[in-house]
This record gives C-alpha cells, structure tokens and sequence, in this order.
C-alpha cells in the first residue's frame, strides 16, 4: 500500500510538474519557475485535488542535491580548488557576513530578540548550489565567473556546517562556546583530509577502469555510488551530505574523464533535481507569505543587492574583473537550501513561526529572481560600467593585473604552483596530525572493543598517520627543492 501511495505521488509531482514546465518554457521563462509553481499546486496548503505528500518528495529532493553537488564537484580538482579557494575564500566570507548583517538589522526592524534576529541573520546569509546550478545549464557562462560562483558556494557549503553546529549548540543552552566552534572546525578540516586521502588512493581509478572495461552503463552505477556513498559517508559524520556529494565529485573529476562521466549522469542529475524544486515550491504557505509581504519583500531586496554589493567588491579584491565580480553577484542573489535547515532549528529553538516563514518565502521569492538576474546580468553589468569613472577602471584592472603576476595567487608561474604544492602538503600534514589526535582514542577503543589486543589498538591508528605524513614529507622536501631551482631559473619581475 505504502508502495502504491508513494508512486502516486511521484507520478502526481511530474504530471504537474511537466505541465507547468512546459507552459515556463512557452513563457520563456526558467524551468526553476515551472517547478517552484508545481510545488504551490501539489502543495499541502493550496486546496486543489491534486496533492503529494511533502514528506516522501522531499526524501526524492535529497537525491537531486546529491547529483548536483556532485555534479559540480567534477568540473573541480584539487589543483583548481588550491587555486580558487584563497580568491573565492574572502568573498564568500566577506559575502556572508555581510548578509549576516543586514538579516540581523533587519531581525530588528521586524521586532524580533537577539536570538531570533541570530537565526534570521545566518538563514539568509547561505546561497542556493541547486538554483544556480539550475541557471547556469540554461544560460552557461564563462570559466571565471563559474568558478569564482562556485568557489564562493564550496567555502559558504563549508561553513554552513560550522554554523549549524554553533546554531544547535545555541538553541539548546542559549550560549556559544567559540572553544567548541574551534574545535567543529578542526574535526571538519580534519574530516575532509582523511576522506580526500583515502578517496584518491581507488576513486579516481575505479573511474577510468569503469569507462574503459565496462562503458557508460557501469559509469552510471559507479558514478552514483560514488555519490551517495560520499555523501552517506558525511553524513556518518554529522556533516552535510551535500559536501560529501562534492567532495566525491572532486575525486572523480581527478580521474580525467570528468566530463564523460558529468554527461552521462545528467539526465539522473537533471530529474532528480526537478523534484528538489517542486518541494522548495511546496514549503511556502501562502496565507502566512502573504501576510508578512512587506517583510518578505525587504529582506529578498536585502539578500540581492546584499550579495551584488558585497561579492562584487570581494571579488575585485580579490583580482577579478568588474564583470566577472558583478555577474557573480547577481548569480548569488538567492536563499540556498541551508536556510531552511536554520530555520527548522529555530523552531525547535522555539522561535516563532515567522522567522521560518520569512526565510523560506524569501528563498523562493529570490528563486524566481535569480533566473531573471543572471539572464539580465550583462545589460546590468554594461549599465554600471558605463557609470564608472575612468580612474575606477583603471584602478580595478591594475590591481587585477598585479595580483595576476603574483606568487601568492600559484597561477601565474612555475614558482607559484610549486610553493602551493608545499602549503597544501603542510595542510594535509597539518589536518592528519589533528585528525588523529582527536579521533585516535575513539578508533583505538573500536578496535579494542573488536577484540584487538590494547597495545595494537594504539599502535595501528598511529602507525597509519605516521605513514601518511611521511609520504607527505618527502613530498613537501622535493618540492622545496624544487622551488629553489625554479627560482633561481624565474628572472626578475619588475614592478612596473
């Protein structure tokens, strides 16, 4: 029976969402658009005949985040991330802190109390990896923007996890310890080393053998459970399974048929990512949206031109250009998925309803706009450059073209690349050394509690890091040696 009610739900949330689809497309507008409608239409607050159960499409839902994160991870390898990372890092922080702000200020404005202007501040400060990813199959764009976007979306996917720790600590004693942040941040970091270490050693090979061996088909199956086991295994973490998704899209974009594989799981990725945005659509009561309109209108206004402003300035900082900065900007005007687990843990927090109403009727509010945004970017973007003055420009593209010519971006020389090598080994180093200083005593008592003699216990875990931050030293050795020949070979840079 359970069976053939959950068939008729899916069957009901395609039907729909096909039909209305269509009709976006006869609009020439976003397919994002068509699915957010179809899910006010099944939806259990707008009483039509037609209605799926939010609870079972929103199991379907988690598949499509799965794909699409991985999706995106295997445009990305380690090489580009160590690249991206320090550009993207500032905006994405610079980016969410000044949501954060302006969601606080607003929280106040509104009446709210300072812990529910906290949960207010952080829901909106998180964009949507779904919503633009979305988008950019409709309307591609450039590598720097994608990667400047997505970068920002990999560091705020990162954080979320920092802030949703923080956020339950905070909802159930009142109270922050900046101890236990530390030390979420060091697990995470931790975390995410011994993963990407061990995924390395088969992932990428697996791959390549499944393409050559066996062909598309056994892509699909390998593809998928590398997916969801990265992601299963994140979330055995208490890590989000979104980041675990990526983290395994990485390792297979490392295996150089990333875009054999990214093009054959797209049509999975494409269908299951559909279903994700009917049940965004079926989240929002519109009674309750509609009564706090004003406010939901405020804060989507603040949320997109909060993220214009701030990603285009962090983004020229950082050494992109005045399009690229904007274009990305716009990309990141939305709500992201994050928000509404923040606004669940309010609630739990005992928060009142309007907090959670405010943040997910402003996601699906900046759903809509964000299509329409990108689509618009580039006459947006000419509008503002031709309002700015000369000596801007010219100051912009002078402090583009320095930091291009420095070592610290590892982009632009042989030098660059090596010394970022060396800090990404440090890193490793670095995380492994922590990570089994705080989960060494958990893996000795498994091992103990499996009948392994105590003195083996805690010499295997041990042994095991040692081993690898070897590895990682004489690596890091030949690297230095390295650098020194290629500076001495690199001539002279001039300042001028």
């Amino acid at each position: 029976m359970s069976g053939d009610v959950f068939l008729q739900d899916l069957a009901t949330v395609l039907v729909v969402a096909g039909a209305i689809t269509v009709a976006a497309r006869a609009l020439r507008q976003s397919p994002i658009v068509g699915y957010l409608a179809a899910g006010f239409i099944v939806g259990p607050y707008i009483p039509l005949p037609v209605f799926a159960d939010p609870e079972r499409v929103r199991s379907l839902a988690s598949f499509g985040v799965v794909f699409v994160m991985f999706a995106v991870g295997v445009e990305f390898s380690f090489s580009r991330l160590a690249t991206l990372l320090p550009r993207a890092g500032l905006a994405a922080l610079f980016q969410m802190w000044t949501l954060a702000l302006l969601g606080h200020a607003i929280g106040g404005l509104l009446g709210f109390g300072s812990g529910e202007r906290i949960f207010l501040a952080c829901g909106v400060a998180i964009s949507s990896t779904m919503i633009v990813s979305r988008v950019y199959e409709s309307r591609p764009m450039g590598r720097e923007v994608r990667e400047l976007v997505f970068g920002v979306l990999v560091v705020q996917d990162v954080a979320a996890m920092v802030i949703l720790a923080a956020l339950t600590a905070f909802a159930a004693t009142g109270a922050v310890s900046m101890g236990d942040v530390g030390m979420v941040m060091l697990e995470l970091a931790g975390a995410l080393v011994v993963v990407a270490l061990a995924g390395m050693l088969f992932v990428p090979r697996l791959i390549r053998t499944s393409l050559s061996q066996f062909g598309p088909e056994a892509v699909v199956v390998v593809g998928s459970a590398v997916a969801f086991g990265f992601a299963a295994l994140a979330e055995a973490f208490g890590y989000s399974t979104a980041l675990g998704a990526f983290l395994g899209g990485v390792l297979v974009g490392e295996s150089g048929v990333g875009d054999e594989v990214e093009h054959i799981i797209r049509p999975l990725r494409d269908f299951f990512a559909a279903i994700f945005f009917v049940s965004v659509g079926m989240e929002v009561d519109p009674l309750l949206a509609i009564g706090h309109a004003p406010a939901v209108l405020l804060l989507s206004l603040a949320v997109i031109l909060g993220q214009l402003g701030s990603v285009t300035l962090a983004g020229i900082l950082s050494g992109n250009s005045l399009r690229t900065s904007m274009v990305a900007g716009l990309s990141l005007g939305q709500v992201g998925e994050f928000g509404f687990l923040i606004a669940a843990i309010g609630l739990d927090a005992g928060a009142p309803p309007e907090i959670h109403a405010l943040i997910v009727s402003t996601a699906l509010v900046t759903a809509f706009t964000t299509p329409l945004l990108v689509e618009w970017s580039e006459p947006i973007v000419r509008a503002v450059s031709t309002r700015v003055p000369d000596r801007l420009h010219q100051i912009v593209s002078d402090h583009e073209a320095w930091l291009a010519r420095s070592p610290v971006t590892g982009a632009l020389s042989q030098a660059g690349r090596i010394a970022w090598r060396i800090a990404i080994d440090g890193m490793l180093i670095l995380g492994i050394a922590l990570a089994a200083a705080i989960w060494g005593p958990t893996v000795v008592a498994e091992l103990y509690g499996w009948g392994v003699p105590f003195w083996i216990a805690q010499v295997i875990p041990a042994f095991l890091a040692l081993l690898v931050i070897a590895v990682l030293v004489v690596a890091a050795v030949r690297a230095t040696r390295a650098l020194g020949r290629a500076l001495e070979d690199e001539p002279p840079r001039s300042d001028g």
